[in-house]
């Protein structure tokens, strides 16, 4: 099984990082969580990482809704960005809307959209996507 040394997940939804933490940390998968309320928190943080040469996360686990920048506001952002490797990015959302799913899908760097809650199931989905050349599913 893959290891994720970094995890990034950017959701406002205190309750639900709070979740989705603890399943990390049980899942051998994952070794390291980083949470952010909002995409321009960490924008700000990925911008300082490629200064420093901080260790970038493997994946990016990112909510559609939330307030200062929103997800597809992220995605805009972090597109213009030139990192030093691709950081893949999984959608997790309650939106079910077709159109969310179809905007997804032009972004290269999306590689699933995840209905919300996450469990144990979907943080092992992510590692077996990960495993598989880094391919999308949706």
């Amino acid at each position: 099984m893959r290891k994720i040394k970094l995890a990034y997940v950017i959701d406002d939804d205190e309750i639900l990082v709070t979740l989705v933490k603890i399943h990390m940390q049980k899942n051998e998968a994952y070794e390291k969580i980083e949470t952010f309320c909002n995409g321009e928190d960490a924008l700000t943080h990925l911008s300082k990482i490629m200064e420093t040469g901080e260790e970038q996360p493997d994946l990016i686990i990112l909510d559609l809704n939330m307030p200062i920048m929103d997800g597809w506001q992220f995605l805009e952002e972090y597109t213009l960005n030139e990192m030093p490797r691709e950081i893949p990015v999984f959608i997790a959302t309650s939106s079910i809307d077709p159109k969310d799913i179809e905007k997804a899908r032009t972004y290269p760097i999306v590689k699933d959209y995840i209905m919300k809650p996450i469990d144990q199931a979907k943080l092992n989905r992510i590692v077996s996507l990960l495993s598989d050349d880094n391919r999308s599913s949706f």
